[in-house]
């Protein structure tokens, strides 16, 4: 018999709507949730589940160290012979940021499953239930072995690394874009199509935490640029446009963060496709390079910066960065 763990952090999935409070609040835990998806879905399974709380959040609330609380979590199980999988509940704004966390923090070898509701308990069609009860499932399927860690939502499975909410309502609120989703979760069976590529995860006692994100926008300056240097941050990622190309202002801007000893990653602000050093004007991605930035691949900006305070933790240099970035933004 296959034992899971279910681990709460929160979420809409924990939520119903209060008239006192004028809106959602926190309502149910780990084991409120686990008995009603047993009740509807799972009654016939022969699936261990033991459920435990870890927090209840929202996870637009989620801190750095809120990361590392679910992490030393998963990490637990992970090390337990008795632990065959895990199901994290989570707040679907945030989940895509945890679970690429994840993903490249741990030597994931169980299945480790992330899922979540789009509609909150006081639903009458609350998809969280049916959500966990599958996430449940794959997280039991031997064939989620060597996944890494996955996303399960309205019967679809995705990878970590891949994934992004696409709609902030819809019960379809997951999609990998040209990658496409990893599988698909049917009545009587769950349908791998693809195989992840998973790098080495990326070991580390302590996370930089001084890495910031700017987005490049038509018109705009080095202000925020500026702003990041003059705090001292170790590490800034850059959302270009197109293939990874900004201005005269922000190329500036930039090669001013290179000299000062940021370490300066470029991602597109395109759905789909990835920064490539093609242009050689001023600010154009090939130039970027030359200046000493790091192409982050199709990594999104908010994925590209977990990466970079990865890769810096626990006082990397910067060229070691530079290396563990490369081998994960392939």
């Amino acid at each position: 018999m296959k034992k899971i763990v279910i681990l709460s952090t929160g979420g809409t999935i924990s939520t119903k709507f209060s008239a006192n409070a004028g809106g959602l609040v926190p309502a149910l835990g780990a084991e409120n949730l686990l008995n009603v998806a047993l009740n509807r879905f799972l009654a016939a399974s022969d699936i261990a589940i033991e459920a435990r709380n870890v927090l209840m959040l929202n996870s637009s609330a989620l801190t750095i160290d809120s990361l590392c609380e679910i992490k030393d979590s998963v990490r637990q199980c992970l090390e337990d012979d008795g632990i065959d999988g895990v199901v994290i509940t989570h707040g679907t704004g945030m989940m895509e940021e945890t679970g690429y966390f994840l993903d490249i923090a741990l030597d994931v070898s169980k299945p480790v499953v992330m899922t979540g509701a789009q509609r909150d308990y006081s639903q009458p069609d609350s998809d969280g239930p049916r959500n966990l009860a599958e996430a449940i499932m794959v997280a039991a399927e031997p064939k989620t072995v060597g996944q890494g860690v996955v996303i399960v939502f309205n019967s679809e499975i995705f990878a970590a690394r891949d994934v992004t909410k696409q709609h902030c309502l819809s019960v379809q609120a997951f999609s990998s874009g040209a990658h496409g989703y990893l599988g698909c979760i049917y009545p009587n069976e769950i349908i791998y199509y693809r195989k992840t590529i998973r790098p080495q995860e990326i070991g580390f006692q302590s996370l930089e935490t001084n890495v910031d994100l700017i987005k490049f926008t038509i018109g705009a300056d080095a202000r925020f640029i500026d702003c990041s240097i003059a705090k001292k941050a170790r590490g800034i990622v850059i959302e270009a446009s197109g293939t990874g190309n900004v201005n005269t202002l922000f190329y500036e801007g930039i090669k001013r963060a290179i000299a000062q000893g940021i370490l300066v990653g470029v991602t597109t602000k395109t759905p789909e496709g990835r920064a490539v050093g093609l242009y050689a004007n001023p600010g154009g991605g090939a130039k970027l390079v030359e200046a000493g930035a790091l192409l982050m691949g199709d990594l999104s900006g908010q994925k590209a910066r977990l990466l970079l305070m990865a890769a810096l933790g626990d006082g990397r240099s910067l060229e070691e960065a530079r290396e563990i970035c490369k081998r994960h933004a392939m």
